[in-house]
């Protein structure tokens, strides 16, 4: 029988990680934070084009700003 800490119960409230292995949360976490990458990239690249519509003509250097 697993026992769940109140400090999982406080970080998990609605179970949904409870019964996973400590590998599928690794998985898990890294899936997110491959999300969470491929997100922020693409908001920046919007915002760059953004703002070279808004400022035509003018040169903006965004080399190596997204790595």
């Amino acid at each position: 029988e697993e026992v769940i800490t109140e400090e999982e119960r406080a970080v998990d409230r609605a179970g949904v990680y409870a019964g996973l292995s400590r590998a599928m949360l690794v998985s898990k976490i890294f899936e997110l934070n491959d999300t969470m990458l491929e997100t922020a990239s693409s908001q920046f690249h919007n915002a760059v084009a953004q703002i070279r519509a808004l400022n035509v003509g003018m040169e903006l250097n965004v080399e190596g700003l997204d790595k």
